[in-house]
């Protein structure tokens, strides 16, 4: 008898394990199960399962970055259900349910039929019909009643009129004529309630009655006179001449609240009348002579020449208190500073650095110098540079360039190598091979420095699925 082998029973799909911890919490807070037959990487969008038997296909790293809901479907349910009772709750009804986004506009019937839009938003945080509201009163956003007559009325009693024809709120801007013949735009707030009018009319109850009369006894009273013809506010500028005939403008609050006056003679007032004396004197008992031929006060700045024919200027204060020639001073302070060995000490630095100071002369640390290194590299430095340690720039650099041996060696400890004969610097490509065959351009900071290599095996290990072409055509 033919022996018949036994049927196996029908297999189970045992679930995919999914290769990320991360992902595994983002399924877990959201409450979804893996659908797919093989997992496709965390860029492809897979199917999943939520709790309530929905399937909703999004991308894993999606997840895991939280820019899915998780279920479309059961958010969807749930913000409906939240719209119906919020709708409820105010005794409204939702027309036209299920929940189509926050810039959706839904359709609302409130206990009395009245039928209206509103933004998703506003539904969800809990709607009112304003067709109700405002049969208990008038709402803030209303128009005022009477509102173009009570312009027109309030025009008219500034001599004035409204031009427009229309009242379109408090808030909207309205045409106006003055008496003069101004023709300005205020705001209906502007006129009705802040009793702002025309901008170019000046305002009769900011200026004093009797301000001309009282900047022109101000400026008698101390010997001048006020030019102004006509007063226009104590925080405008009007035109004064004192007694010595000096012309200039002030404000008329400065001349009537203050003892402020000409400023010419507030000056010459403080001029000493031996100033000019006094300083020619103090300047030929340092065997100089001052050039100015006017005193022009204590802090006043006046020329002056030395015994070794240097000019410059300064102010009389500095003079009287010592002070005298800068050019003078500065040389007296360089020689008073320099080494006695300072040349020799520049080029025992030099020599020590195997190079050569080219100077013959020394003239300070602060100053330059040249100098030459042992490969021959000339350049200009300070003194005090060099005997601080500081050297050739050019060998310096020359000193941290990196060699095609080093980017070789770092190749062959990946297990790679780098195929470039020659290297330039850091931010070069050179070409590198990896073990797996795949050849790529890349600068040497990156693979050495950043941890950087092939970027095919970098794609190789992130997608897993045998089946995957990207991973068959980095493996060809």
């Amino acid at each position: 008898m033919k022996h018949t082998p036994p049927v196996p029973p029908p297999s189970r799909r045992l679930p995919v394990r999914v290769p990320s911890s991360a992902l595994a919490r983002a399924m877990q807070r959201h409450a979804l199960v893996f659908a797919g037959e093989a997992w496709e990487g965390m860029w492809t969008a897979q199917p999943f399962t939520c709790t309530r038997g929905h399937t909703t296909v999004v991308a894993p790293r999606n997840l895991i970055r939280q820019r899915v809901p998780g279920c479309q479907q059961c958010a969807t349910e749930d913000i409906t259900a939240r719209g119906h009772a919020e709708t409820a709750r105010a005794g409204l009804t939702w027309l036209d349910s299920p929940w189509r986004g926050t810039a959706h506009r839904y359709r609302l019937r409130c206990s009395q039929g009245h039928e209206w839009t509103c933004g998703g938003q506003v539904l969800l945080r809990g709607a009112a019909c304003a067709a109700c509201k405002r049969e208990s009163g008038p709402l803030p956003g209303d128009l005022l009643p009477g509102g173009l007559e009570r312009l027109n009325a309030t025009a008219r009693e500034r001599r004035g009129k409204c031009l427009s024809v229309s009242y379109m709120g408090m808030v909207r801007a309205y045409r106006f004529e003055c008496g003069a013949g101004h023709i300005f735009e205020r705001s209906g707030s502007a006129v009705l309630q802040r009793g702002a009018w025309c901008p170019k009319c000046p305002r009769p109850r900011k200026l004093l009655a009797d301000g001309l009369e009282r900047l022109q006894a101000a400026a008698k009273a101390r010997g001048g006179m006020c030019l102004s013809p006509r007063f226009l506010g104590t925080a405008v500028r009007h035109r004064f001449k004192c007694a010595r005939g000096h012309s200039w403008t002030a404000l008329a609050g400065t001349v009537l609240y203050t003892s402020s006056w000409c400023r010419r003679c507030h000056h010459d007032a403080l001029l000493a009348a031996d100033g000019l004396a006094r300083l020619q004197q103090a300047a030929h008992a340092r065997e100089g002579s001052c050039v100015s031929k006017r005193y022009a006060g204590y802090h006043g700045r006046h020329r002056f020449l030395c015994a070794h024919g240097h000019r410059w200027v300064t102010s009389a204060q500095s003079v009287f208190r010592g002070a005298w020639c800068p050019t003078c001073a500065e040389a007296h302070a360089g020689k008073s500073l320099l080494l006695s060995d300072g040349l020799a000490r520049l080029k025992s630095h030099a020599e020590a650095l195997g190079g050569v100071c080219l100077d013959e002369t020394f003239i300070g640390t602060a100053r330059t110098y040249r100098f030459r290194c042992a490969k021959g590299h000339e350049w200009s430095g300070k003194g005090s540079a060099v005997l601080a340690g500081r050297w050739c720039k050019r060998c310096a650099v020359d000193s941290q360039r990196c060699s095609i041996e080093e980017a070789q060696a770092v190749a062959r400890e990946r297990g790679g190598a780098c195929l470039s004969q020659s290297y330039v610097n850091a931010r070069t490509h050179l070409t590198w091979r990896c073990h797996r065959g795949h050849v790529w351009n890349a600068n040497f900071d990156n693979v050495r420095n950043k941890g950087r290599w092939c970027p095919d095996c970098k794609v190789l290990n992130m997608v897993t699925n045998a089946k995957s072409r990207s991973r068959a055509r980095r493996l060809a």
